[in-house]
C-alpha cells in the first residue's frame, strides 16, 4: 500500500527512546546550554532586579523570610550561592543563578524533545530539539525572568526537570527514577506550590506506562461446582489486592517514594527556625502553627483568585492562551507547534497524554487567578508549546526524502524569531532604573530618618536591599504600611524598634478597615515622634493631610503644617534632590512600565519642589525645578501647564 504524506510525517512507532544519548546529542546539549547562557549573561541586569527579585535578594542574605509561600529552599540556595561566587555585587551574583537557571531550562528542555522523538537519525532529532530548546529559551517571560533574581524560573527548572525524568521512567521503569522523581516534587514543593500542576500528568502517565508493562498472571478456576458462582466475585477482589504487584508498584516501593517525597518538604521548617531569630525580613512572622500554615498556603493571596463557572473558565483560558503564546513565541513558530501537537497526538500518544493533561491543568487552575503578572504562571505551558514546535519540525524533517533531510537545518533558523523580536525589550545589562530609583530614595534623606514605604512592592524590595544588604544608611527606619494592620508586622516593628512608641488602636471604634488601623498607627507614630525624628512619606491624596511635605529627594520630609513660610522656605533651599543621579533615564536602555514609574516619580518630585517654590512666590526657582521634571520626562503635562503658567503670569507683570 503506498504511503500518503502524513504517513511520512509521522513514521517510527517507538514510545519513547530506550537508547543511550549519543556523544553528539550531549554536545548540542551543552550547545544549546553555552548558547543561551551566554545571551542570557550579555543582556544580564547589572544589579538589583524587578519584581520580587530584590525581597528575594535580601530576604536570602539575612536568612530571613520573603514573602508567601517563603521559599525556603530559594533562601538558603541564595544565601550559599552569594556568598560562594566571588563576582560582581550580590545582587548580580543572584542575577546570574537566573540566567543558569533559564539556560538549565533551555538544557532539559532540549532533552525531553530528543528523548520523545527516539532513534531517528542525527538530523531528524536533533535538528528539532536544539530549535525548539533555543526557541523556548528567546521567549519574552523566560528571558525577561533570566535576567533578574527571582523565584519563578526554579519553578519551571523544576517542572523541566521533573517531566524528562518521568519520561525517561516510561522507557526502562526502574524504581530508582521513581525514587528521584518522588525527592524532586517534593523538593520542589519545598519552593512553590505551582509543581502542583505537574500531579495529575505524572500520576496518569505513571499508571498507564504501568499497566502497559503489568505482569500478566492467569487465576486457575477451581474444579468444584461451586467456584463457578464465587470466582467472578473471588477474581476481582483478587484482582484489586494484587493490582500494586500487577503494576509493579509494590507496597514498598510506595512507601518508599512517600518518605523521599515527605523528606524535603521538612526544609519548610526552616520558617519558624528563621523567624526565631528575628530576622529583619520576616514576613508573616511564621513562629505559630497558625501562621506558619497561612504563610506556606500563601492564604494572604487567596483573595486574587476568582470564583468562576466551568465555561467562563475554558473560554478565559482559550483567550489567554492564544494572546500569551503568540507574544511569548510569535506567530511563525507557533505554526510548528500546531503541526506537532497533531504529530506527538498520534505517534507519542502517552508522552502526548502526560504533557497535555499538565498543559491543560496549569491553564485553567492560573486562568483564575487575578496576579497582575500571570504570565509568570504560564511558563510551564510554554515549555510545553516549545517541545510541540520541536515535533512540527521533526514531523517535517521525516517527510522529506533523505537526500533532503540535510535541508532541515535552516529551521534552526526558528528560534531567531522570537530572538530578534524580544532581544530590546529584554536587554537590560543597562539597566539601573531601580537601583537608581531606591538609592535616590533614601540617600537624601535626613539622619535617623523614618522612612514610610507608601510606594508599590518593587519600591519597598528595592529599599530593604540598600538597607539589609549593602547596609546603606542603617541609621534609616523602614516601616511598610502595606503590612501594618497585621498583629505579626507591627511586633516585629516594636522589637525592632522599642523607642519609636505608637498605640496599636489610637482610635476606638468597634469596626475599623484594615485600612483605617493601618493608618491610624502610622499617624499616631508620626505625632509622638516628629519631635525626635524625621519622617518622610511619598505624598498621596488622604496621607496625613494635617502636615505640609516638603521634597528632599523622591520622598518628602513630613512637617507641622504651621510651619513659618521662612523656615519653609529654608528647608526647601536646601535642596536635598541635589544628591539624586539617574544615569539611564536619557540612555539607550530597555524602559518598560517599571522604569516609567521610576521616571514618573522621579519627575514629580522635581515637579513638587516646583510647585512648592511657586506657592512661595519664588517664581524663578519654581522655574528652574519644573524644567529639570520636564527633562526627566518629557511627557509630564503638568509640570508644563504649572511652567505655562509662570510664564503667562510673569508676562503680565
Amino acid at each position: 500500500m503506498k504511503k500518503g504524506w502524513l504517513t511520512k510525517c509521522l513514521p517510527g512507532d517507538e514510545p519513547i527512546n530506550s537508547q543511550p544519548f549519543e556523544k553528539i546529542d550531549y554536545a548540542c546539549g551543552l550547545l544549546v546550554l553555552f548558547v543561551s547562557f551566554g545571551v542570557y549573561l550579555w543582556t544580564l541586569m547589572p544589579t538589583v532586579g524587578l519584581y520580587d527579585g530584590a525581597d528575594m535578594t535580601a530576604a536570602a542574605w539575612v536568612l530571613g523570610i520573603p514573602h508567601p509561600p517563603g521559599y525556603p529552599f530559594y533562601s538558603l540556595l541564595g544565601k550559599v550561592w552569594m556568598t560562594i561566587l566571588p563576582i560582581g555585587n550580590l545582587a548580580m551574583r543572584l542575577n546570574m543563578l537566573a540566567a543558569l537557571s533559564g539556560a538549565l531550562i533551555a538544557f532539559f528542555s532540549y532533552f525531553i524533545t530528543l528523548k520523545i522523538i527516539g532513534t531517528q537519525s542525527a538530523i531528524a532529532r536533533i535538528i528539532p530539539s536544539v530549535s525548539s530548546a533555543l526557541t523556548l529559551a528567546f521567549t519574552v517571560t523566560i528571558w525577561q525572568q533570566a535576567t533578574f533574581a527571582g523565584q519563578y524560573l526554579f519553578n519551571l527548572a523544576f517542572a523541566s526537570l521533573v517531566i524528562f525524568i518521568v519520561i525517561k521512567w516510561g522507557k526502562l521503569s526502574s524504581r530508582k527514577y521513581l525514587y528521584l522523581l518522588a525527592f524532586l516534587l517534593g523538593l520542589s514543593l519545598g519552593h512553590h506550590r505551582q509543581t502542583l500542576f505537574l500531579l495529575p500528568g505524572t500520576f496518569f502517565f505513571i499508571l498507564i506506562i504501568s499497566w502497559k508493562n503489568r505482569i500478566r498472571e492467569k487465576i486457575k478456576l477451581p474444579k468444584e461446582k461451586w467456584a463457578k458462582l464465587v470466582f467472578p466475585l473471588y477474581s476481582k477482589i483478587l484482582f484489586i489486592i494484587r493490582l500494586p504487584y500487577t503494576l509493579r508498584l509494590t507496597p514498598s516501593t510506595l512507601i518508599i517514594m512517600l518518605l523521599l517525597f515527605l523528606l524535603p518538604i521538612s526544609i519548610y521548617l526552616y520558617l519558624p527556625i528563621s523567624a526565631a531569630s528575628s530576622p529583619p525580613i520576616n514576613w508573616s512572622n511564621p513562629n505559630t502553627l497558625t501562621r506558619f500554615l497561612e504563610t506556606i498556603n500563601g492564604e494572604r493571596y487567596s483573595f486574587l483568585f476568582a470564583k468562576i463557572g466551568a465555561l467562563e473558565r475554558i473560554l478565559e483560558a482559550i483567550k489567554q492562551t492564544r494572546s500569551f503564546f503568540i507574544c511569548q513565541f510569535t506567530f511563525y513558530p507557533l505554526l510548528f507547534g500546531l503541526l506537532g501537537i497533531v504529530v506527538m497526538a498520534i505517534r507519542r500518544v502517552s508522552c502526548f497524554l502526560l504533557l497535555a493533561i499538565i498543559f491543560l491543568t496549569d491553564i485553567l487552575v492560573s486562568v483564575s487567578y487575578r496576579h497582575p503578572s500571570i504570565e509568570l504562571y504560564y511558563m510551564i505551558p510554554s515549555l510545553i508549546g516549545s517541545i510541540w514546535i520541536g515535533f512540527g519540525i521533526w514531523g517535517i524533517i521525516c517527510a522529506l526524502s533523505k537526500n533532503l533531510r540535510l535541508l532541515g537545518i535552516i529551521f534552526l533558523l526558528i528560534p531567531l524569531f522570537p530572538a530578534l523580536s524580544n532581544y530590546k525589550i529584554n536587554n537590560r545589562s543597562r539597566y539601573y532604573f531601580t537601583y537608581d530609583y531606591a538609592l535616590n530614595t533614601i540617600k537624601p534623606l535626613r539622619e535617623n530618618a523614618v522612612l514610610i514605604l507608601t510606594g508599590s512592592d518593587l519600591e519597598v524590595f528595592n529599599i530593604w536591599y540598600f538597607r539589609y544588604v549593602e547596609r546603606l544608611r542603617e541609621d534609616v527606619v523602614l516601616v511598610e504600611p502595606h503590612n501594618f494592620h497585621f498583629e505579626w508586622a507591627v511586633a516585629n516593628f516594636k522589637k525592632a524598634h522599642p523607642d519609636i512608641p505608637f498605640e496599636l488602636y489610637p482610635v476606638k471604634k468597634e469596626v475599623l478597615s484594615f485600612n483605617e488601623v493601618k493608618w491610624q498607627r502610622i499617624e499616631d507614630m508620626v505625632k509622638k515622634n516628629l519631635q525626635n525624628r524625621p519622617f518622610y512619606i511619598f505624598p498621596g491624596p488622604g496621607i496625613l493631610t494635617e502636615y505640609e511635605f516638603i521634597p528632599e529627594g523622591i520622598f518628602a520630609n513630613i512637617t507641622k503644617s504651621d510651619i513659618p513660610k521662612e523656615e519653609l522656605l529654608r528647608i526647601v533651599d536646601e535642596d536635598r534632590m541635589n544628591m539624586v543621579r539617574y544615569r539611564t533615564f536619557q540612555q539607550n536602555s530597555c524602559q518598560d512600565s517599571t522604569a516609567q514609574v521610576c521616571i514618573t516619580n522621579t519627575a514629580v518630585a522635581y515637579f513638587n519642589r516646583g510647585r512648592l517654590y511657586y506657592n512661595l512666590g519664588q517664581w524663578e526657582k519654581a522655574i528652574l525645578e519644573l524644567k529639570k521634571a520636564i527633562k526627566v520626562d518629557p511627557s509630564y503635562d503638568l509640570a508644563k501647564s504649572l511652567l505655562s503658567q509662570i510664564y503667562k503670569e510673569q508676562a503680565r507683570k
